[in-house]
């Protein structure tokens, strides 16, 4: 309960320095361009992210897991509270900082350095490197450059266009102090007979150029302004469309909340964070970077908005800041108005951004490591077991036909000890909690192993049916799950079958028997169980010493071809899951060569059952 308390309280820390960082880069152009001025700006940005935010609950799910940690380090470390928590107070700190700085650095950079930084003093076997590189480092270093020339390339289009279309620019002239001989119109307006130029007195902030003409009848200089104000929402939804999974993914792992109220809590602290916090990333944003008008801020504006929605659409972990402040740097480029000193800082922030993350989240899992044992991640049951000791003992004693070495395995004690831990692990793992995927790979890695530890205390056997009297095996209630014991029954019949209904199942359970399915020489991972799923079904269905099938002629009178499939008997006792013979036929049917596919789709089959021969898959 504690750990849970602090992992929520840990991650609106993050979504409040979220907002203080994050918020105001959707409207940073609004606010640069002088269309809106900061209390209008920020509260379009907190209203806009917020919506997205909400949305990102439907439309993102990619980013979740994404930034779950699943592939950079094991599952069990995933799962490991400890984990989370270095992860988000790693990029909470970091991407405060930056905040009370003005610096604009992205919340994914942070995320991704604390992934790192927590994965090397948690996980014993290190941070994968190559899922770093690829799926985190390429987009995020990418997409600033992207946006640059994006930006940089449009502006000149969007400009020789709206002079094709004989949009203007005007030049308004703000006078000071200095006294000026005046005419007043009774509208109002002062104008002075300087050359025939209008001036106009008036705060400096709304001396820009504008654009003079119409377009279908309407001011260009309001439509322009609709456009801009749209484009400036659009950014900021699609800035809570990417973020908020992202943060969203430590709070869903652990399973604090519910996915509804997470992302409600997570965009609220986000909305509550711009609003108090994001001034001085406002001026960094919008005046430090380079000077721009109407139509260079729609620019800028269109092509984040773009880049963001696309990557949150896809599951890309694009960073906002990286394409917001990439736009306005091409922006700038092609204006000839950007501010390389402050750009070279902007970029000399992005580059710190990941190792100072990586430390932070590095020195938090250190310390929660050594926290007494209220706080200690050990005492806390996981969710998901790490496999990786599994596997390891798959590859040592399963050959490459799925037959498995016995005999050297009971002489080996440690290996002996290595299954009876790893089980151990799985004994205190709370099923109910996992995900669809992580559940379905932690029963069948949980029959397959608790299948081998019962012939290994048997061993030698010549057949799994004499093992546990008249019922066999499968009613014996020896497995240890939580805090009762249950049997294989219970995992096949009771859980997988009754619950999950994924009729691949009986591909991949092992009952320790020839005619079983060859076990697999891995464990099963929920991120790959379609795929392996889709393997184990595919070898058992092309294994002719489990399923065979030829083309005969029958017939008395008459000779015509036929297919005659002989089918391994789990399609005849769990038919029904299959859908009934007609749906096993289905199944078959992408096995077979075009010729016997032919005879199926014609109805020219019979359909036989193979004896299964319950002698030990041993070697």
């Amino acid at each position: 309960m504690v750990l849970m308390v602090v992992i929520v309280l840990t991650v609106l820390f993050l979504s409040y320095a979220n907002g203080a960082n994050d918020n105001f880069k959707g409207v940073a152009t609004l606010y640069g361009s002088r269309q809106l001025s900061y209390k209008p700006a920020i509260g379009l940005a907190a209203a806009t992210t917020f919506a997205g935010s909400l949305c990102a609950l439907f439309l993102s799910q990619g980013l979740i897991r994404a930034f779950s940690g699943k592939g950079l380090v094991p599952d069990a470390v995933v799962a490991n509270p400890a984990f989370m928590i270095s992860v988000g107070l790693g990029a909470a700190l970091t991407v405060f900082a930056a905040a009370r700085m003005g610096m604009p650095i992205s919340t994914t950079h942070a995320l991704v350095g604390g992934l790192a930084g927590a994965g090397v003093v948690l996980s014993p076997s290190g941070v994968k490197i190559a899922p770093l590189a690829g799926v985190f480092l390429v987009p995020l270093l990418v997409s600033p450059i992207i946006a640059s020339v994006l930006c940089a390339a449009a502006y000149p289009v969007l400009s020789f266009l709206r002079k094709k279309a004989g949009l203007t620019e005007s030049t308004c002239v703000c006078v000071g102090e200095k006294a000026l001989p005046v005419q007043i119109s009774p509208s109002g307006e002062m104008t002075a007979a300087l050359n025939g130029m209008t001036i106009t007195v008036d705060d400096a902030s709304v001396c820009r150029r504008q654009y003079v003409g119409d377009v279908l009848g309407l001011s260009v200089v309001r439509l322009a302004a609709a456009v801009h104000l749209f484009l400036g929402g659009a950014v900021s939804f699609a800035r809570g469309l990417n973020d908020t999974p992202k943060i969203c993914a430590l709070l869903l792992v652990a399973t604090a909340v519910s996915p509804g109220y997470g992302f409600f809590a997570v965009a609220l602290a986000m909305a509550l964070g711009g609003i108090l916090g994001a001034r001085r990333i406002a001026h960094t944003m919008s005046d430090r970077i380079t000077d721009m008008n109407l139509g260079q801020g729609m620019t800028a504006a269109a092509t984040t908005a773009a880049m963001v929605i696309l990557a949150s659409r896809w599951g890309m972990p694009v960073s906002t800041t990286h394409v917001s402040c990439g736009s306005l740097f091409g922006l700038g480029a092609v204006t000839r108005k950007a501010r390389w000193g402050m750009i070279r800082t902007i970029v000399g922030a992005w580059i710190s951004t990941l190792p100072v993350a990586a430390a932070l989240a590095a020195g938090a899992a250190l310390i929660l490591t050594a926290a007494p044992p209220a706080l200690a991640a050990e005492n806390v049951a996981p969710r998901i077991v790490d496999a990786s000791a599994w596997t390891l003992l798959l590859q040592k004693y399963v050959s490459q036909n799925g037959l498995v070495a016995y005999s050297s395995w009971k002489k080996n004690d440690t290996d002996v000890q290595k299954l009876e831990a790893y089980l151990q692990a799985m004994s205190r793992v709370q099923a109910e909690t996992l995900s669809r995927p992580d559940a379905i790979a932690h029963y069948l890695n949980l029959y397959n192993a608790s299948m081998v530890k019962l012939v290994l205390d048997h061993h030698p056997v010549s057949s799994v049916k004499k093992i546990g009297g008249f019922g066999g095996p499968w009613k014996m209630k020896f497995i240890q799950a939580e805090d009762r014991l249950i049997s294989l029954d219970d995992i096949e019949h009771g859980t997988l079958r009754k619950k999950y209904k994924e009729p691949r199942i009986h591909f991949a359970l092992v009952c320790a028997s020839t005619s079983c399915p060859p076990i697999r020489a891995e464990a099963y991972e929920g991120d790959r169980i379609d795929t392996q799923l889709a393997d184990q079904e595919r070898t058992f269905m092309t294994d002719p010493g489990r399923n065979l099938w030829r083309v005969e002629m029958s017939g008395v009178f008459s000779k015509e071809e036929r297919l005659a499939l002989g089918l391994s008997s789990i399609f005849k006792w769990f038919g029904e899951d299959f859908g009934g013979e007609a749906g096993v036929v289905r199944r078959v049917r992408p096995f077979l060569d075009p010729a016997a596919r032919a005879l199926l789709d014609q109805s020219r089959y019979d359909v036989d059952y193979l004896d299964y021969d319950w002698s030990l898959n041993g070697k």
